[in-house]
């Protein structure tokens, strides 16, 4: 199957999802010509995410359906392989093995990196699955994931004994996952080849959450950020909304993702400034006489 039919899939696939219906017979939705037509509906669902070539349905009921590709296990339901999953299945609960009987439930809210995927759970813990060279999964461990693990608490070596909790949301970016805490606090994980877990410094990976810094701290970090309400993440840095509005980013940054021409490993605020080069040098610390109020 080549790449355009399976984004056709998956597109017709979100429409139905979002519009609870199903495509019209002999239409694709708008989607390149060849997919094949769907005529069942799979139900409602709250909340979509999709990854580089997955997707993920958060239902009214608590579960998650996923589907795509499934070369990670980021499909969450216990196998893998060089496939694709045409119609969506349900993502196994926590410490099941194929086939399972037991599915996930209690998730309010969902997201998909690359490869890898989160589930918020109704008790503010964190589950993962899928790819997780990196860490990306926050469970101690770089082995891949083919059914939900459980985030690990902070500083946490494996096998962790405690989880994250009070998380109020999750994001993720190509390999590297970021928390949103209740008291405003930011947590990482991952892949910090450029500085996305805003610890201060570059790593290859953090297999269990760490705080993120404060606003031009310099590692080891004796203050950390917080104030924040919500979060993002892209392929390889990392934004925060602040509660006063302000925005404040890190991580790669050679095409101006953060408005400043050099990656930074610790937060910065966006501002006016060039593109970055891509064989620009990448410093380790921001510069505070170049950060700026955003729109300023």
């Amino acid at each position: 199957m080549d790449i355009r039919r399976r984004w056709a899939i998956s597109a017709t696939l979100v429409m139905v999802l979002v519009s609870g219906q199903p495509a019209a017979a002999g239409t694709t939705g708008g989607a390149a010509a060849g997919a094949r037509p769907l005529t069942d509906v799979i139900g409602p669902v709250t909340a979509v995410a999709a990854g580089w070539g997955h997707n993920l349905g958060l239902r009214p009921d608590g579960t998650v359906i996923a589907w795509g590709w499934n070369d990670a296990g980021q499909l969450g339901n216990g196998d893998r392989g060089w496939y694709q999953s045409e119609t969506p299945v349900p993502v196994c609960a926590v410490g099941q093995t194929a086939p399972c009987t037991r599915f996930l439930t209690g998730v309010i809210a969902i997201a998909a990196g690359e490869y890898h995927s989160l589930a918020l759970l109704r008790d503010r813990t964190v589950v993962a699955w899928g790819y997780n060279i990196a860490g990306q999964l926050g469970d101690g461990s770089t082995v891949d994931r083919l059914t939900p693990v459980r985030v690990c608490a902070l500083d946490q070596t494996a096998p962790c004994d405690q989880v994250l909790y009070a998380v109020k949301e999750v994001a993720t970016g190509y390999a590297h996952s970021l928390a949103l805490r209740g008291d405003g606090g930011v947590v990482a994980w991952g892949s910090n080849t450029s500085g996305q877990l805003g610890n201060g410094l570059r790593t290859a990976g953090i297999p269990v959450p760490a705080r993120v810094c404060a606003l031009a701290e310099v590692a080891p970090c004796a203050r950390f950020l917080y104030g924040v309400r919500h979060i993002d993440a892209g392929h390889s840095h990392s934004l925060a909304q602040l509660s006063s509005g302000g925005v404040l980013a890190w991580g790669a940054n050679r095409a101006g993702r953060r408005r400043h021409p050099r990656a930074r490993v610790l937060p910065a605020r966006p501002g006016p400034g060039l593109r970055g080069r891509p064989d620009r040098p990448l410093y380790a610390v921001p510069d505070p006489d170049q950060v700026h109020r955003l729109g300023h």
